[in-house]
């Protein structure tokens, strides 16, 4: 008995299925799943290859590289995304990964190469005129002066890029609740401390309603490190405990190890040297090129002068 032959996948239909999965992705990592957006970017990836169209390989360096920033792995996140900037003639695709590209470089500290991709960003975003790529740009710039101590310029860019979103139709808490927490934290900074317990917190109201587990690990992270600064350590205690879990759940390696030297910081603060010594021996952990680095941090308090994000 034979059986009908399968019906041949078309370009359309693999473009279609790439599409689905991409919007799967993104919806994955706006709930705070990395490792499941991890497989729909691969997913999605291989669904690209088979269409042979060099568009929708583009898009899936752009949404893999979205995904390995989320998962914290900064550096495999540049990879492939200059190529598509040099090669792409499609302003939205250069755009995303210009910011993705920017995004990386300063998260690695590489501030002068991340400005540079973050403007042709923010220039690719004003020819596109399309207002969310504007306002995340905005809140990328303003990443990029904080990383650089430019607390009044980054504060300008957060209030530009929050004005945008809250004049926008429609459902944008998960980006409103990312730029409250980036102007809470620089306030922070700015040492206002209450001005960014109130701001961040009002971002992680956010976060809860829409269950981004995400960005309500960051705004843990960011209100532990303002209550150490205030000399609260069992309010910063709460607060890295609870982003410690998120960051284990989902992966969050940034988080985790920011987590982890507060903890170590809130046990100093307390006179816990065992519970002190537990942290940063964890921490030391993940930096095994520098082996020095738990007795330094028993010895110097840098909490007041680390950026965390």
């Amino acid at each position: 008995m034979t059986h009908p032959a399968a019906p041949e996948r078309t370009e359309g239909h693999l473009a279609d299925l790439y599409f689905r999965l991409q919007e799967a992705c993104r919806q994955a990592v706006r709930r705070g799943a990395p490792q499941r957006a991890l497989v729909l970017s691969r997913r999605a990836t291989v669904a690209a290859r088979a269409t042979r169209r060099p568009d929708l390989l583009h898009r899936a360096a752009t949404s893999r590289s979205m995904v390995l920033l989320e998962l914290g792995q900064v550096r495999d996140a540049e990879k492939g995304l200059r190529e598509v900037v040099l090669e792409s003639a499609d302003n939205e695709v250069i755009c995303r990964a210009a910011f993705y590209l920017a995004s990386s470089l300063r998260r690695q500290r590489r501030m002068s190469r991340a400005l540079f991709f973050a403007r042709k960003a923010a220039d690719k975003a004003e020819e596109l005129e399309d207002p969310v790529w504007q306002a995340r740009c905005h809140n990328l710039l303003g990443n990029i002066q904080m990383n650089q101590g430019q607390l009044d310029e980054a504060l300008v860019n957060y209030q530009e890029a929050l004005c945008i979103w809250r004049g926008l139709p429609g459902d944008h808490r998960f980006a409103t609740a990312i730029v409250l927490d980036n102007i809470g934290y620089c306030q922070t900074l700015e040492k206002r401390l209450d001005d960014g317990i109130t701001t961040i917190s009002e971002a992680l109201e956010l976060a809860l309603e829409i269950g981004d587990r995400r960005t309500e690990a960051e705004c843990r992270q960011d209100l532990a490190h303002a209550h150490l600064l205030a000399g609260r350590p069992e309010e910063a205690r709460g607060h890295a405990e609870a982003a410690l879990t998120l960051a284990e759940a989902a992966g969050f390696r940034d988080i985790l190890q920011n987590s982890i030297y507060i903890l170590g910081e809130v046990a100093a603060l307390e006179g816990d040297d065992a519970a002190r010594d537990a942290y940063f021996a964890r921490l030391q952990s993940f930096f095994p090129e520098f082996p020095y680095l738990r007795d330094f941090l028993r010895m110097f308090d840098l909490s007041d002068i680390l950026t965390f994000h």
